[in-house]
Order: C-alpha cells, then sequence, then structure tokens
C-alpha cells in the first residue's frame, strides 16, 4: 500500500475526509505502525492501517474498509 501523507505531531493534526464504512471528516492524533488515533465526532478512535486504501487501490475484502482519499487531507499548523 501506498503510505499515506500524515504528520506524527500531535501539535500539527491532520483533518481527514473518510470514505467507505463512514463518509465523514475526522481528525488524526497520531499516526501508528498499526493505526491512526482519531478525534471523532462520530465515536470512531482509530483506523487500522490494514483496514484502508485509496480509491485507485483494489478493494481489500475486509468486512470494514476506510478509503482516504489524498486530496481529503488537510494539515493543520499552529502558529504563535
Amino acid at each position: 500500500m501506498n503510505p499515506m501523507p500524515l504528520h506524527k505531531s500531535a501539535a500539527s493534526p491532520d483533518l481527514i475526509g473518510l470514505g467507505g464504512h463512514l463518509n465523514h471528516w475526522s481528525v488524526v492524533c497520531s499516526v501508528g505502525d498499526r493505526s491512526l488515533r482519531l478525534f471523532d465526532s462520530s465515536g470512531l478512535h482509530r483506523i487500522r492501517i490494514d483496514h484502508r486504501r485509496t480509491p485507485n487501490e483494489k478493494k481489500l475484502g475486509t468486512t470494514v474498509e476506510h478509503i482516504l482519499r489524498p486530496g481529503r487531507i488537510i494539515h493543520l499548523a499552529m502558529r504563535d
């Protein structure tokens, strides 16, 4: 799978538009080796990396699948 351009710093979160199992926008709090931790109004706490794909990749064959579109990743940076 292609790596997603997400940042690991909690001081500069990413806003992502999810598709697939849930069509929704969410905030990525942290990126781990196996999952993305989220701050999400729908109650979704994490996304397993092996359950996500981009629109150009073939379906995963898993029960739950999240589609992350690179054009729907917004990096938020804080300034003083």
